[in-house]
């Protein structure tokens, strides 16, 4: 899966990885992920609201989380793109100006070459990979978040954007994860 991950995103400019073990098979891990609500990660409408807090002001339409929905469908309806699969796992990817109020231009992809292709300047590139790995006892879900700045003016920017958002995007990682253990291990209880 690392390998899937290397092939869509081999270069980038940062990158953040977080991981729990689920005492589960790796089909139910990944389920379990794309099942996840948004109220079940603690904090998120807040964090996303002061995300998207400066487009509103400027009077700029914003996405918004439905609390009851999965995360996984907010993620496409905010122009994440499925680009790659396998039974392992899966790799999402977008293209934005992210140190924009909500977010800038955006370009949609459809495919990991077309990401991969991508090399309009002004913007940054952001691929998440969602991974099982055998454990003892189940397996290890990881997610990796990659980013790229598209040229070396924008890089500045992403960088900045990155050292602001990386710790929350963390919180937001590491509570979907805890939620789709929870979810993949009840599942097992029955």
């Amino acid at each position: 899966m690392v390998l899937m991950l290397d092939e869509v995103m081999p270069a980038y400019d940062a990158r953040a990885v977080h991981s729990v073990v689920v005492l589960s098979n790796a089909q139910q891990a990944l389920d379990a992920v794309r099942r996840v609500t948004a109220s079940e990660i603690r904090g998120l409408g807040l964090l996303w609201g002061v995300r998207v807090m400066p487009a509103m002001l400027l009077g700029r339409r914003v996405f918004r989380f439905d609390r009851h929905r999965p995360v996984w469908d907010a993620a496409a309806r905010g122009g994440f793109t499925e680009v790659a699969t396998a039974p392992d796992g899966i790799v999402l990817a977008h293209i934005g100006q992210y140190w924009r109020p909500g977010g800038g231009e955006r370009f949609a992809v459809t495919t990991g070459e077309a990401f991969r292709g991508f090399k309009t300047p002004g913007f940054a590139k952001a691929a998440i990979s969602i991974r099982v790995e055998p454990e003892e006892d189940g397996v290890r879900l990881v997610t990796e978040t990659r980013v790229e700045a598209t040229d070396a003016q924008s890089r500045p920017r992403l960088m900045r954007y990155w050292r602001l958002i990386r710790p929350w995007s963390a919180l937001i990682r590491r509570g979907w994860l805890r939620a789709a253990k929870r979810r993949a291990e009840a599942f097992l209880r029955g």
